[in-house]
């Protein structure tokens, strides 16, 4: 499991805090942590303050431990609850999971007045993560 969370760590990074690990890579939301806990992927007794930490509008690990449960909770949660298929497409589907399977897997299939974030619509934003992804070798 330790190979499978620095694998995930190190890819969930890629997109979220540009390869820093030691920040709140996940970008994990309240409502997907609720859900995920809510559903059995994370112990009942979980809090997510004890997850995730913001400070100076900054998002931190509470407690590195704990948030590698998370990670491989995260990407079992994205796989069974929306068939999400390899780490990879969790990663770039993690942004917005529930279009993996309304647009078939394909960021391309994305309508272009899908609101985004930064200024961008949902496309575009996915499109940079997807070709962040690409040079860091991790899609094709």
């Amino acid at each position: 499991m330790a190979d499978n969370v620095s694998y995930f760590a190190d890819l969930f990074s890629q997109v979220e805090t540009s390869g820093d690990t030691s920040r709140e890579y996940l970008q994990l939301e309240k409502p997907m942590f609720s859900d995920m806990v809510k559903m059995g992927f994370l112990p009942k007794e979980s809090k997510y303050e004890d997850y995730v930490t913001i400070k100076n509008g900054k998002r931190f690990q509470t407690n590195p431990e704990k948030y590698k449960e998370a990670t491989m909770a995260t990407y079992e949660f994205l796989s069974k609850v929306f068939g999400i298929e390899t780490p990879e497409e969790a990663a770039l589907f993690l942004y917005r999971p529930a279009y993996y399977k309304k647009y078939g897997g394909n960021v391309e299939n994305i309508p272009d007045d899908k609101k985004g974030s930064f200024g961008k619509s949902a496309k575009e934003v996915m499109r940079q993560r997807y070709q962040t992804l690409k040079k860091q070798g991790y899609l094709k």
